[in-house]
């Protein structure tokens, strides 16, 4: 393109090539420098237009806001070229819907509309009134998306109602001497706007009651607005033509369905097919044929929605999500393995991107609450279609996205490929960038769930945060092409994770369980366990997270045959790990928040475990201390509503020893300040599990709790192993498994070595045994999880003499029954030879880390 073209008018933008064309020459303009100041305008239009195209074909939406920066000081005060700021206007609150549709945030779009008002109304003889309601229209359509997605059918009938409003006042806004295509295009959305309302009347009505029912007359109306649009002088080879044809094939596929009528199905498949050569209409045209093919019983199916999933990729013009979904339903229904494989696989990494991308808390958590147990189906077939390297990226990739965000971690191996290609600087900024984002995000989980910020302000930094990284990113992803930033990690880098043990993915899916073994010097293996299926991974949930403190009479009985059900479904798992000294655990889902580790360990398994939030998450790997370790104990006997710790001070006093340090008592800020200076950190106190809120999982400390929330925004960096003795430590939360964020997670990714914590409220006398033996352990091994894992024998498997004539101190000092109950409980255990066979006493307890 000659550079003097975006200086004398507005360019026209049909396609990347043109975007990228005349964002190229702005720049050589600019670059030139000795503009007029009308020249200057002019470039600036054709710029923030070409940003605009550029974020919808290149889904670099944070190109959107540079648009709105260069056009928000021109509007409304630049008195040059009023119809090309319209135009651009309009072209940008389109580009914005477009964006919004992918990501559900609608941060700018308001102000494009807003833009567009102002431009219209100064623009002299240029009547952009229509153009403002119908990009209102789209703003209540979207909303109305969002209001479904939320599960709010009021709001979304509200906005439905509202969008169909301002599509009649654009129709009617439409100056007598519009372009055809111009009017076409508007009938086509009136159209599409009637259809939705004949789905939604039909849908409410349970049938189609024929000839004039409210069904029927929006069906007519919309089929009218189509023939209408058709009427009007198009050019040919005008999109508006394709979108006339794609909304056409939709009203004559729902007058199929209500008549039952094969030939409304078979014409809407061929206009259908006129469509699938246009790049902007090609995916929801090929879903579109999906369906028909479906309901007029075709073979093709598959292949339709594997063309409209690839096609959104290069233009997303429909719910990537939906599309996803739809193709799930269909492949699980109908599907071979191997398609069941590929849906529910992009389907799960989606999520991740999605989840990725999205600045607005409550979007994110919509998308992960949609998206339960779609991981675990993902990774069960992929094994089942003989891909398990395959299956161990899908459902490393699909676990821990919100960690990753709260925390601005940074893949390690693109940190390595940007500085051996001399880009440190940048990946600097990069690590920089994502903090502040972490920072921003943190804010977000101070309070409930909310759509809009406490603050008006403070979605906007975010914005801003997540923008500039976004930029660094773009600019890392062109020259370290080989690892993407926001990509699933390799099979390479799992492998060199599982450098220290092999990594082991367990996941129950409905049609069974499976293990994915990674190793750093074999291929990836799948093993599967037909009775570890999600049905049960549910019930033994509901089983564990309903535990009360003491254990006795049913809820005994309970959580006993809930284990052995475990053990039973994972029996032979541990023959497939047979010489192998440690394993790390990652479990899918539910499974994250049930005592695998010791079920593994009950089931006949010989290697030390430990668990991880993902394989990605063990690089760069850590080093455990060598020579004398720092041991700091804090502890906190008391917590309100909470009985008194009796053993706080003898437990403190034994694990310190003669060389470690106690602060018994302390305040948080004193705890934050001596964490980062020991190698073994014990913390004695109560603890408190916030299942629909982990961020606000605490510790009781003498000034208030330590939440996982405080470790994060405080910036805490660990060098060592932290034992948490206390209640419910482990335990995150249960709605989205996946992402649950508690403390052992957390204090990882502060840079913790390991952590022990308990899933359940445990017993102060059993723990103090089993913290006392693991302490002994460890120092002799340095070893984390075998010293757990030898620990939990002894306690089992240790008689209550032995245990009396070992820590005498401790069976003085063991405090009162609290109840009459209690103390049956505790005659009847001194009386028996094994007092802590039961696993509510040992199995609550993992060790988490690096």
């Amino acid at each position: 393109m000659a550079a003097m073209q975006v200086v004398a008018t507005l360019v026209t933008v049909e396609t990347q090539a043109d975007a990228r064309s005349v964002l190229s020459a702005c720049h050589q303009v600019e670059a030139s420098g000795g503009l007029l100041r009308d020249q200057a305008v002019l470039v600036k239009l054709n710029k923030a237009r070409a940003l605009a195209m550029m974020a919808v074909f290149d889904r670099q939406f944070h190109r959107l806001r540079d648009a709105l920066d260069l056009l928000s000081p021109l509007i409304g005060s630049e008195g040059t070229h009023l119809v090309f700021q319209a135009a651009a206007a309009r072209d940008l609150a389109v580009a914005m819907n477009h964006a919004a549709e992918q990501t559900h945030d609608d941060y700018g779009y308001r102000q494009a509309i807003e833009l567009m008002r102002v431009a219209a109304a100064r623009a002299p003889g240029f009547d952009a009134t229509a153009d403002y309601h119908d990009s209102l229209a789209d703003h209540h359509a979207f909303l109305a998306r969002r209001a479904k997605d939320r599960g709010d059918p009021a709001a979304e009938q509200r906005c439905l109602d509202e969008a169909f409003r301002e599509r009649l006042i654009s129709i009617r806004a439409l100056p007598v001497d519009a372009a055809g295509s111009r009017r076409a295009d508007y009938l086509c959305k009136l159209g599409l706007a009637h259809l939705q309302r004949a789905e939604r009347t039909a849908a409410e009505d349970h049938e189609f009651e024929g000839e004039g029912s409210a069904a029927a007359r929006h069906l007519d109306a919309a089929m009218a607005a189509f023939a209408k649009g058709r009427r009007q002088r198009i050019r040919r080879g005008d999109p508006v033509r394709r979108r006339l044809d794609l909304s056409e094939a939709s009203g004559h596929q729902l007058s199929g369905l209500l008549t039952g009528s094969t030939d409304e199905l078979t014409r809407a498949r061929r206009l259908a097919k006129r469509v699938i050569g246009d790049p902007f209409l090609a995916s929801p045209a090929h879903q579109l044929l999906a369906q028909l093919e479906q309901q007029l019983g075709g073979r093709d199916a598959a292949k339709h929605y594997r063309a409209a999933a690839e096609a959104n990729e290069s233009f997303a013009a429909t719910s990537t999500l939906d599309l996803l979904d739809e193709w799930c339903a269909w492949a699980l229904e109908h599907g071979s393995v191997p398609q069941r494989a590929e849906a529910l696989q992009r389907r799960a990494l989606e999520t991740a991107r999605q989840t990725l991308r999205r600045t607005i808390r409550e979007e994110r958590e919509l998308v992960l609450a949609r998206s339960q147990g779609v991981a675990a189906a993902a990774g069960y077939w992929l094994a089942r279609a003989g891909n398990p390297a395959a299956a161990a990226i899908t459902m490393d990739f699909s676990r821990g996205i919100t960690l990753s965000r709260l925390t601005g971690w940074v893949d390690p191996t693109l940190t390595e490929e940007a500085s051996l290609r001399g880009h440190g600087p940048m990946i600097a900024r990069y690590q920089a960038a994502l903090a502040r984002v972490a920072v921003l995000y943190r804010a977000q989980y101070s309070g409930p769930l909310r759509s809009a910020p406490a603050t008006p302000g403070k979605l906007g930094e975010l914005h801003e945060a997540w923008i500039e990284a976004s930029r660094i990113r773009e600019d890392l992803a062109r020259v370290v092409s080989a690892v993407d930033p926001l990509g699933p990690p390799s099979i390479t880098t799992l492998m060199r994770a599982a450098a220290d043990a092999p990594i082991v993915y367990l996941a129950g899916a409905e049609d069974g369980g499976l293990a994915v073994i990674v190793s750093c010097d074999a291929p990836p293996f799948a093993f599967f366990l037909p009775q570890l299926t999600a049905n049960k991974v549910i019930i033994w949930l509901t089983a564990v997270t309903s535990l009360g403190g003491l254990k006795s009479g049913p809820r005994a009985r309970r959580l006993q045959q809930v284990f052995t059900d475990m053990c039973e479904a994972l029996r032979d798992l541990p023959e497939q790990l047979h010489g192998h000294k440690a394993i790390t655990l990652v479990p899918v889902g539910g499974l994250s928040l049930l005592p695998i580790t010791a079920a593994l360990t009950e089931a006949g398994l010989r290697a030390a475990c430990r668990t991880a939030t993902t394989g990605r998450s063990l690089l760069p790997r850590a080093s455990t201390p060598g020579g004398a370790l720092r041991v700091l104990v804090v502890d906190m006997p008391t917590a309100v509503n909470s009985e008194r710790l009796r053993l706080t001070a003898e437990q403190s006093a034994y694990l310190a020893g003669d060389t470690g340090w106690r602060l018994p008592e302390c305040t948080i800020s004193e705890a934050v300040q001596a964490l980062p200076t020991a190698d073994v950190s014990y913390l004695v106190c109560h603890g408190r599990a916030d299942t629909a809120e982990p961020l606000n999982s605490a510790l009781h400390l003498r000034d208030g709790v330590l939440t996982v929330r405080d470790l994060l925004s405080q910036g805490t960096r660990l060098r060592g192993l932290v034992v948490l003795s206390a209640c419910e430590t482990h335990l995150a939360g249960s709605v989205v498994a996946d992402e649950a964020v508690g403390f052992p997670a957390a204090l990882v990714q502060a840079g913790a070595v390991g952590v022990v914590a308990a899933l359940w409220k445990v017993e102060e006398l059993a723990t103090a045994l089993l913290v006392r033996r693991f302490h002994d352990r460890y120092l002799q091994t340095r070893h984390g999880p075998r010293a757990l894992a030898e620990s939990q024998y002894w306690l089992r498997t240790t008689t209550q003499a032995e245990f009396r004539a070992m820590h005498p101190d401790l069976y003085q000092l063991e405090p009162p029954a609290a109840t009459v109950e209690a103390a049956r409980i505790r005659a009847q255990r001194h009386r028996t030879e094994l007092p802590y066979t039961h696993p509510y006493y040992w199995a609550g307890f993992a060790y988490t880390g690096r």
